[in-house]
């Protein structure tokens, strides 16, 4: 039997596998792959890129406030990032694109299983071929048991720096980028879980039992996490070369959402040498092989559930408060809005008033339209407008996208791209227009800053790039 559809191993393997042995086993459920919640995945969205205006990025930060300590200091701010719109991407709790900088956050991408309660796997030496190792070793890392064949891959985002790191099969974190900065870990604890020291010496805590988000997922088709996963672990405190502290306090929310729509399908050829063949000359017909198709298809929308933490109040001893409000009224998710925050003297009294304004539209996806500021009297209140490009965008998990996840307008019924091939078209159903188009990619992104003095600044999607990956095998 030869399995000659469409095959999808993350296992740094080929691609694309054709008529090749199975040795008797499917290797159907692959290795799992659990994201961080949105939130989360948005601060680091923003705080590890490197913004190239020539690669088509929008970024605008529009700062807030500062809370200051003699040796420390937590800039508070509303960052915007995009490239594109993502059919797939929720809005953060701050509206679709913006982040909130206040305090910071470690998540991860959890590949297979969790790093810290898993044996890592080795690749063969042979690597990626079909052979009896690199069965074994699919068989292990497919299975049941803890091994782990790829590490997980954390990102961190704090007081203006950021970056990536991954745990050796020592569980000892190793920077991606070389970063000299001191990350310690203590899973077990309930205090903290990760602890990195900053170039001047100051720390900072993440995690612990308060301050810590945990996820899973439900799902008919992949390798689901049918047990909560830590992913994600805001800042909890900050503290300066001399001690002094910035405590970060949380609350706790449960919800749901959607993490995209996979489809995958595959034809098993079946020869068989008991077909006999007619011949013209009336003699015996000759044995050959006679070909008959199986087929197995499965759609699935992957529904994640997460035990979230949300950013109430920011308290430093001398200097003040920060508190944040919020509503639950969003539409596309469970999820929380931040609707303002206030500034505290350290007596209490309040400072500093900041209103954050939304609108919904067709999508349900939230975009923050107005940032109010309101000082103490007599100051007068200041209003800043955001406008976004006009469109229909579409609704979240469509199939309206290209190849990279943005939309492009295309009405598909199906993710399979279009094959030149009209037996792959009949047999895959491989009709659907995935090609990119900035047009509608743009759509929905921020266009122009109207600041209370009336100054403006325009932000221009002219048009992304996009580079076409050529396969060696087409589906």
């Amino acid at each position: 039997m030869r399995k000659i559809g469409l095959i999808v191993i993350y296992l740094m393997v080929s691609d694309c596998l054709f008529g090749q042995p199975t040795y008797g086993q499917r290797f159907e459920q692959v290795v799992g792959i659990l994201p961080s919640a949105p939130n989360a995945s948005a601060i680091n969205k923003y705080g590890g890129v490197n913004i190239n205006l020539n690669k088509g990025m929008i970024s605008h930060g529009y700062p807030l406030y500062e809370l200051k300590l003699k040796d420390i200091t937590v800039p508070f701010s509303l960052n915007y990032a995009a490239n594109g719109l993502k059919v797939d991407e929720y809005a953060s709790r701050v509206g679709f694109n913006w982040t909130l900088e206040a305090g910071g956050v470690v998540s991860r991408t959890v590949y297979g299983h969790p790093d810290e309660g898993s044996q890592r796997l080795e690749m063969p030496a042979s690597g990626p071929q079909i052979d009896t190792a690199f069965y074994n070793f699919l068989t292990k890392a497919t299975g049941g048991a803890s091994y782990d064949p790829q590490p997980d891959v954390f990102t961190y985002s704090f007081a203006g720096v950021s970056g990536k790191f991954v745990l050796d099969k020592n569980k000892v974190p190793v920077t991606i980028d070389g970063s000299a900065i001191k990350i310690e870990t203590n899973f077990n604890s309930t205090d903290w879980n990760f602890k990195i020291t900053h170039l001047d010496g100051s720390q900072f805590y993440f995690g612990g039992s308060t301050a810590t988000e945990e996820t899973r997922t439900e799902t008919t088709c992949g390798k689901p996490y049918a047990t909560y996963v830590p992913t994600s672990w805001y800042l909890k405190k900050a503290v300066s070369v001399h001690g002094q502290e910035i405590v970060f306090n949380y609350a706790a929310i449960e919800f749901q959402f959607y993490t995209g729509y996979s489809q995958t399908q595959y034809y098993d050829e079946n020869p068989n040498l008991a077909c006999e063949g007619a011949t013209q000359d009336g003699s015996p017909p000759a044995p050959i092989y006679c070909i008959s198709y199986t087929s197995q298809s499965s759609s699935c929308a992957g529904l994640m559930r997460s035990k979230g933490r949300y950013l109430t109040s920011v308290t430093a001893l001398g200097a003040g408060s920060i508190e944040f409000q919020t509503t639950d009224t969003r539409l596309d998710c469970e999820d929380v809005l931040y609707t303002g925050m206030i500034v505290k003297d350290p007596e209490g009294q309040a400072r500093t008033q900041y209103q954050f304004d939304y609108t919904t539209l067709s999508d349900k996806r939230p975009f923050l339209t107005k940032v109010t500021r309101k000082g103490s009297a007599p100051s007068p209140t200041e209003d800043t407008r955001f406008i976004y490009n006009p469109g229909e965008l579409p609704f979240l998990n469509a199939f309206s996208q290209d190849y990279y996840g943005y939309y492009n307008g295309a009405g598909n019924g199906s993710l399979f791209p279009f094959s030149e091939f009209f037996s792959i078209q009949e047999r895959y159903g491989a009709t659907a227009n995935r090609e990119p188009n900035p047009v509608y990619a743009a759509m929905g992104m921020l266009s122009k800053i109207v600041y209370p003095t009336g100054a403006v600044i325009r932000s221009f999607m002219k048009g992304m790039i996009f580079m076409e990956a050529r396969r060696s095998c087409h589906h």
